[in-house]
């Protein structure tokens, strides 16, 4: 590209002026889980740091939204105050904040253990709304659904949604009451299950999310590596395989050990 550098009157630079560009922001999203930003507890010193090294490097905000942390007593929204003020700091510093996660069957209060299969649905639903209103232009990017390819084996209420309605079906409902009461969101769909047969389940899912006309703004790819580094291949083994779907494609969660592997878990 050629640049053409005018003054402050709109007339050009005289030759040989020396100009200095510095990037102060860019399109590619950098982000990190800001779930510290006011987490040590009267440590002003550690505060202050942590908040203006995420300033420096990251125009991305994971914000929480776990069932079990947002609402430990029933009708009680516990974490509500703290995820609002991650959401503005975000905003405030121009970093862009996304919800994680609306719908996820590991996140489930106990309370909520008790709710009945008949009436979990709705619940889901009212909370999903909810939050999407609640955060309407302060947090406009979701992870919708969280590793619903695995969801039909967790003994949960959640868990048996999934199962009784299919994975599916699940997520194009999810995406639909997202869509209802803010159609200008960016939704993700998220998964750690993205090669063998989980990738393939994972893969089909959006497919099918697709011809059911709910498409996802982006695909969610974990690529934790408990179980050992992704080599090059493994990575562009990736990325091939959910190109296909035609959709921009975001590494969501990273994990990089430093210790022990872990154990090999099946999936059921």
């Amino acid at each position: 590209m050629s640049l053409k550098l005018l003054d402050s009157k709109g007339e050009s630079l005289p030759s040989g002026m020396e100009v200095r560009v510095e990037l102060i922001n860019h399109a590619f999203l950098f982000g990190c889980n800001v779930f510290n930003l006011f987490g040590f507890e009267g440590d002003t010193t550690q505060q202050k740091l942590y908040a203006d090294r995420f300033e420096q490097l990251f125009n991305f905000a994971t914000v929480p939204f776990y069932w079990q942390w947002y609402e430990w007593t029933e009708g009680e929204e516990d974490v509500l105050s703290c995820t609002e003020d991650m959401a503005a700091w975000c905003r405030e510093n121009n970093i862009t904040p996304k919800g994680h996660p609306l719908i996820w069957h590991e996140s489930v209060p106990e309370w909520a253990m008790s709710i009945s299969d008949d009436e979990i649905e709705d619940r889901l639903k009212k909370r999903v709304q909810d939050i999407v209103q609640d955060f309407d232009g302060s947090v406009d990017h979701f992870d919708v659904i969280n590793e619903s390819v695995v969801s039909h084996t967790f003994d949960n209420p959640v868990g048996r949604w999934v199962e009784s309605v299919g994975a599916v079906e699940a997520a194009a409902r999810a995406f639909s009451w997202v869509e209802a009461v803010n159609d200008d969101a960016f939704l993700l769909i998220n998964d750690y299950n993205v090669s063998g047969e989980g990738g393939d389940l994972y893969s089909a899912q959006i497919a099918g999310l697709i011809e059911k006309n709910i498409v996802p703004d982006a695909v969610g790819l974990q690529s934790h590596m408990h179980k050992g580094v992704w080599d090059d291949q493994t990575l562009r083994s990736v990325c091939n395989n959910f190109a296909q779907l035609d959709l921009p494609i975001h590494f969501t969660e990273l994990t990089i050990l430093s210790g022990s592997l872990m154990h090999q878990k099946s999936m059921n």
